[in-house]
């Protein structure tokens, strides 16, 4: 088997960036976290509005450690 040469290999150029660190997850509610609820007002497909829900279990930050709201 042979092997080929290394010059062979091609790369992508990257505009440079900064790092930044992440914020303390303490008090962060992360994308897309799902929480249980309980529907407040009826809905009514034929008339646009808002929806009002109720938490039935606590909400808590990213790294599980508060609870955001009860």
């Amino acid at each position: 088997r042979k092997r080929s040469s290394l010059s062979n290999l091609g790369g992508t150029t990257f505009a440079p960036a900064k790092a930044y660190l992440a914020p303390n997850r303490k008090y962060l509610v992360s994308h897309n976290t799902y929480t249980r609820c309980a529907l407040y007002n009826e809905i009514i497909s034929t008339h646009p509005g808002l929806v009002d829900c109720r938490l039935t279990d606590p909400l808590y930050s990213a790294d599980g450690s508060t609870v955001i709201a009860a």
